[in-house]
């Protein structure tokens, strides 16, 4: 276990250093084939060996995951057909925060946004994970592709919530929150009749900046083009 933990470290590491280096990790399909098997034996089973390198087996899918090449293999290898069965263990959250960072880092990928909406109600579970800063992440790469807009504007909740987001007033939050509701605004006429029917002008002249606000100046940017929008 000690020698796994090292090597996957190093692994994550490597890639880090020389993103070139992806692509030879790839061609090793056995050992990527091993790193994922443990991976998924890590979240099945509270009490396997590998249970304690959860963490870092799913640094390494996630760190993996900044490439498109990668994100295919791991859709196309079956490993994300996990995801969906942790809806039914919502009593260990610590595991749907793993596979929730590892959808994330996939989305910033073309390839990674369309696969996303193909699992099961990901939608539904993700709102439910009450991961608010995670929720507004996916959310906002889903945006930018114009082929994930039909899933987000059908579902009953993903806009109200972005709205919500805003009213709590946490700074970082807050900027993810605009994100979602200008982009999706800018690149979708329909989205922005919704936003406005549902109130988005009125959720930006309530926002009430404060001095701790570090991102200060993108928020005002933002909440300024948001509010010639819709009001």
């Amino acid at each position: 276990i000690v020698v796994l933990n090292y090597l996957v470290k190093l692994l994550s590491l490597t890639i880090q250093a020389s993103p070139g280096t992806i692509k030879m990790l790839l061609s090793q399909k056995t050992l990527l084939a091993r790193v994922q098997e443990l991976a998924l034996a890590s979240t099945r089973f509270t009490k396997h060996p590998v249970t304690p390198l959860r963490d870092v087996l799913f640094d390494f899918m996630c760190v993996l995951s900044s490439n498109q090449d990668a994100v295919c293999h791991i859709w196309k290898s079956g490993f994300m057909a996990d995801f969906p069965k942790m809806e039914k263990q919502k009593t260990e959250p610590e595991k749907l925060v793993h596979w929730l960072r590892l959808v994330i880092h996939g989305t910033y990928t073309g390839y990674g946004q369309r696969m996303s909406l193909t699992i099961p109600n990901i939608l539904d579970i993700i709102l439910e994970s009450c991961q608010k800063s995670s929720i507004l992440m996916l959310v906002r790469n889903l945006v930018f592709n114009a082929k994930c807009h039909p899933k987000l504007l059908t579902h009953s909740s993903i806009l109200q919530f972005v709205m919500e987001c805003v009213d709590e007033n946490k700074p970082k939050q807050t900027l993810l929150a605009l994100q979602v509701l200008y982009y999706f605004a800018r690149l979708s006429n329909k989205a922005k009749t919704i936003l406005k029917n549902q109130g988005c002008g009125n959720v930006m002249v309530r926002y009430d900046f404060t001095t701790k606000d570090k991102d200060i100046g993108e928020l005002r940017g933002l909440s300024d083009s948001l509010l010639e929008m819709f009001c």
